[in-house]
């Protein structure tokens, strides 16, 4: 699940006395931010049971992001006892909201069946929505998804398409699947050139595969010293 928002923490930090007057005279966004301010492991006082009832007082008052933040502590467990039907009502109510993180958040726990029937269908819808918000991970998924037939009929094209987006956006396992693409000519006309660019970048990045596949190309080429860096590194 998501990681909680972590936005304005050193306005936050800075304020944390005014901020805490605020939120006991019910003011939501101070709530919101007395919470964060409780979830951060740096804080002398991190408390999450603290965090989860400052969130939730906030979130009942309709702050979108303590409501996605609501749900992602009962997906996970924060300071609260795990509970996957009360992390989707809260997911929802922040999805109205059009939040990308809890739109995100519906398609994971249908697409593993967390709080609900599992439902690749449904899945694959809030991944698209996600998706239309700006969330490349959510494109990423929804690459696979095309590539192995999951809830949706298998569509090379739109796989290739979709990790090339994700790409874009320097989404490192996107880079290493649409290197991986280009080289076997999935969705799309083979280019070994393209496949090095990508393998390079997601390489860049720490991804291991995306490693031990430039390793496995300098060896075949013999540029053994290169191979060897590269082997060493994904070991």
């Amino acid at each position: 699940m998501a990681k909680f928002s972590n936005n304005n923490l050193d306005m936050i930090f800075e304020n944390i006395e005014e901020i805490m007057d605020l939120a006991l005279d019910g003011d939501a966004l101070s709530q919101y931010y007395l919470g964060i301010y409780y979830a951060t492991p740096d804080c002398e006082e991190y408390d999450l049971k603290k965090a989860f009832n400052w969130f939730y007082k906030s979130a009942e008052q309709g702050m979108v992001n303590a409501q996605c933040n609501v749900g992602v502590c009962y997906a996970n467990g924060i300071g609260v006892e795990q509970d996957y039907s009360k992390a989707i009502y809260w997911f929802v109510e922040a999805a109205k909201q059009n939040d990308e993180t809890s739109i995100y958040n519906l398609g994971l726990s249908y697409f593993n069946g967390n709080g609900v029937v599992q439902n690749y269908e449904k899945a694959i819808y809030w991944y698209q929505k996600a998706m239309e918000l700006g969330n490349e991970h959510a494109e990423f998924i929804l690459a696979l998804c095309y590539l192995n037939g999951t809830g949706v009929e298998r569509d090379p094209k739109k796989a290739f398409k979709h990790f090339y987006n994700a790409a874009r956006n320097e989404h490192v396992e996107a880079c290493y699947n649409l290197a991986y693409c280009y080289e076997y000519g999935i969705g799309c006309k083979p280019s070994l050139n393209k496949a090095l660019k990508y393998y390079e970048i997601a390489a860049s990045k720490g991804n291991d595969y995306a490693i031990g596949r430039l390793g496995l190309y300098y060896n075949d080429n013999k540029f053994y010293e290169e191979a060897f860096e590269c082997f060493e590194l994904s070991a």
